[in-house]
């Protein structure tokens, strides 16, 4: 997953990668992919409310974390209090194309990363009021709760409690910056298709890990 993530006036792109129960950040220089990223290997456990602790490669970090609204997040850490704002790649989409952001008309709601579905808040037809929450996702092996970004009603619900993918190839034919671009190139032909969201990642994912196998061979 790629995050537009700003502090201080300064933006870098920071990609996220699961591996295992840790995870791997690549944080780039500006907000484009660029050589040489910072690479941060950080593992996260759930304390109590918003506490997290933090082991970032191999130093430990206490933090308490405040979501606000529109992606912005303080972090407190000891005596400083840190504001950033952290957009996912659909707002980060969203603010290219318009300059602002919008809620007129349908708003999709995604979890910021992978995880799991813990529970489903709501169901199809529903009445739900803005903030009002309507999925819980656990990830980074904290429980995040996913709200409604205006007043209406869940027209479609693809969550499934309990629900997670998991594709454990270690294939290293795409593991270059902007193959993801072929990932997402993949899923959109077979959601074209008539695939199912969920399917669609899945068999997406798969397609890709296959040619990623083929390339290395070749390479």
């Amino acid at each position: 997953m790629r995050y537009q993530a700003s502090i201080g006036g300064v933006e870098r792109l920071v990609e996220v990668t699961p591996r295992g129960e840790t995870y791997r950040l690549a944080i780039h220089h500006g907000t484009q992919v660029g050589k040489n990223p910072r690479a941060v290997d950080v593992d996260a456990v759930h304390l109590a409310g918003h506490a997290m602790s933090l082991i970032i490669d191999g130093r430990s970090v206490r933090c308490e974390v405040e979501p606000g609204k529109d992606g912005r997040v303080a972090v407190l850490v000891g005596d400083e209090v840190h504001q950033l704002e952290i957009l996912d790649e659909r707002r980060m989409r969203l603010r290219r194309a318009s300059g602002k952001f919008t809620l007129e008309g349908p708003q999709r709601i995604d979890s910021p990363m992978p995880g799991k579905v813990v529970r489903v808040l709501v169901k199809q037809g529903d009445q739900v009021q803005e903030g009002q929450g309507v999925v819980v996702v656990e990830a980074m092996k904290m429980e995040n709760e996913l709200k409604s970004p205006k007043a209406g009603v869940v027209s479609e619900l693809h969550a499934q409690e309990g629900r997670a993918w998991s594709h454990r190839s270690e294939l290293p034919g795409l593991g270059t910056s902007g193959s993801g671009d072929v990932l997402a190139g993949a899923i959109g032909g077979l959601l074209a298709r008539g695939c199912t969201p969920v399917g669609a990642a899945a068999w997406g994912v798969s397609i890709h890990a296959q040619a990623g196998a083929r390339l290395a061979v070749v390479v």
